[in-house]
């Protein structure tokens, strides 16, 4: 590459800037649109701190019985009917906890209201939950067909054999296949699946078998709906792993499977729990 190419280059992509601009400022500056986006909203809902497993890497504080009041549903509602005069697309995220250990008490609660008001004021509104999987049955997915879209992201911790060593609780022992049933009835309902896969320097050699697994159990014409997301569990990142990893991302995409690690850019593409509006069981909004 000649030189002049990559300076060009450099300039460009913003790594080399005049002398004059403040660097500071226009961190702060992305950091300011990217968090307050003003073409969609992006409620964050936490029914329930409460969860039914304990993975040993959470960074949650479980609240155990832990679930959102009525008067909290309420004023989600009302700030769901505020937000709708202005955004022309609101995205309802269920995190937690759990968020199917309080779908009864609270996802069903807002769900039917919120698209209501969203609908009569002509906006559009998408719904994403990020759950363990374990708490999927046939009656909420019957529920959720009535929303579109509405996807989910299910976390692995490697294969059956690392992944029930974690993803484990006093009642549920085992919960790998249990998680990929429910994987694939909510892709034969039409829904779509993000499958994240945690890994470390001690589960990485057996993921690619995580993949033989979803060639046995999911039909194929399901795997446009299908993305598995391969991330380095935090307490391991230390360790590089990417040599390791990028063969099994080769593994998945000769089976026509979607995979992919997630590209780190915490400026424009911040955690979605990092969005200046989550809403957790106490009604507290940040």
């Amino acid at each position: 590459m000649k030189p002049h190419k990559l300076y060009d280059q450099l300039v460009e992509s913003g790594i080399l800037i005049d002398n004059a601009v403040d660097e500071i400022d226009v961190v702060n500056d992305i950091d300011r649109r990217v968090i307050q986006q003003t073409d969609f909203f992006r409620l964050i809902v936490n029914p329930t701190l409460d969860c039914n497993l304990h993975c040993w890497y959470c960074y949650e504080a479980k609240q155990k019985g832990s679930v959102m009041p009525e008067k909290v549903i309420a004023s989600t509602l009302k700030l769901v009917d505020h937000i709708s005069d202005s955004q022309q697309v609101i995205n309802l995220s269920f995190f937690g906890g759990e968020p199917f250990k309080a779908f009864d008490e609270v996802v069903v609660k807002i769900l039917e209201p919120a698209r209501k008001i969203i609908e009569d004021k002509g906006k559009k509104y998408t719904i994403g939950f990020t759950t363990n999987g374990t708490l999927v049955d046939e009656e909420k997915i019957q529920f959720l067909k009535n929303f579109n879209p509405v996807s989910f992201q299910i976390t692995l911790d490697g294969s059956r054999e690392f992944h029930d060593t974690v993803r484990i609780s006093k009642e549920l022992k085992q919960t790998y296949d249990l998680i990929m049933e429910n994987v694939n009835a909510l892709l034969e309902n039409g829904f779509f699946v993000t499958l994240r896969v945690n890994y470390t320097d001690k589960n990485i050699a057996s993921l690619s078998t995580i993949s033989e697994d979803i060639i046995t159990k999911i039909d194929s014409i399901h795997f446009p709906k299908l993305f598995v997301n391969f991330h380095q569990v935090w307490q391991n990142s230390f360790i590089d792993l990417h040599k390791e990893i990028d063969e099994v991302l080769d593994t998945f995409a000769n089976l026509g499977i979607n995979a992919s690690r997630p590209i780190f850019n915490n400026l424009h593409r911040p955690c979605y729990a990092d969005y200046l509006n989550s809403l957790i069981p106490q009604g507290t909004v940040t």
